[in-house]
């Protein structure tokens, strides 16, 4: 059986912001075909996370060690409905395939179609490509935001909520979507629902106040975690 190929080492990170530390103590490693959820209250330091990986703190003083494999690209889906309802689903990739190199119409037509099939959208999208984006649901939007995204063929995948407003039919729809892509990705999925977290995640990183309280295997995190604040948190015990 071959090893999984390491993508992220995370160690002891900490990120302030004048005199006063905002994250700290984060150590964590992230593996190819693996996803971790990010897990805590509101405000315990998850979007400090993400854009610390993503290089987004620039006056923030960061200690610590981040490393990434040097094969690994980050590609981010915020929790925002962020794409350009002014242009047409087609416009909206376009634009994407366009930075990357991608201009002739015939290229183009094929890689949009690829890209919305790597999000389960072909179908559906196929006879509204020339749609405005502002005629989607939520749904629609949060996928066709992934496919842009993965237009930039990422290794490592930082998701921010991307189940926020969906039904539970659509919650189950994308994790099962993001199930299957991560046989060619790594996946950083910040979630507020535990029962997501214990649904899709291999790996759990507990975040409270900005520190990290622990990090293990979701099987672990769930049934015998050292910390008794993680057993009160995943029992529901306490919210803060």
């Amino acid at each position: 059986m071959s090893m999984k190929e390491k993508l992220l080492a995370v160690s002891q990170l900490k990120i302030s912001k004048g005199l006063f530390p905002l994250l700290r103590n984060v150590t964590f490693d992230l593996y190819d075909s693996e996803i971790m959820c990010v897990i805590g209250p509101n405000n315990a330091g998850q979007d400090l996370l993400l854009r610390a990986l993503l290089g987004d703190l620039q006056r923030h003083k960061i200690e610590g060690e981040v490393v990434l494999a040097g094969s690994a690209k980050l590609g981010y889906v915020s929790d925002s409905l962020n794409c350009i309802d002014e242009l047409t689903v087609f416009q909206n990739l376009s634009l994407v395939l366009n930075f990357v190199g991608i201009q002739s119409q015939t290229h183009l037509a094929e890689a949009v179609e690829a890209s919305l099939r790597a999000v389960e959208m072909w179908s559906e999208m196929k006879p509204r490509l020339h749609h405005l984006t502002s005629t989607l649901s939520d749904f629609e939007k949060r996928r066709l935001n992934l496919a842009r995204t993965l237009i930039f063929r990422p290794r490592i995948l930082l998701l921010e909520n991307p189940t926020k407003s969906l039904d539970p039919v659509e919650t189950s729809a994308f994790e099962k979507m993001i199930d299957g892509l991560k046989k060619q990705l790594a996946v950083i999925w910040v979630t507020h629902d535990l029962e997501q977290a214990g649904r899709v995640a291999d790996t759990l990183l507990f975040l409270k106040s900005g520190g990290m309280v622990e990090y293990g295997s979701t099987e672990v995190l769930f049934t015998t975690p050292v910390s008794s604040e993680t057993e009160n948190f995943l029992s529901r015990r306490f919210y803060v």
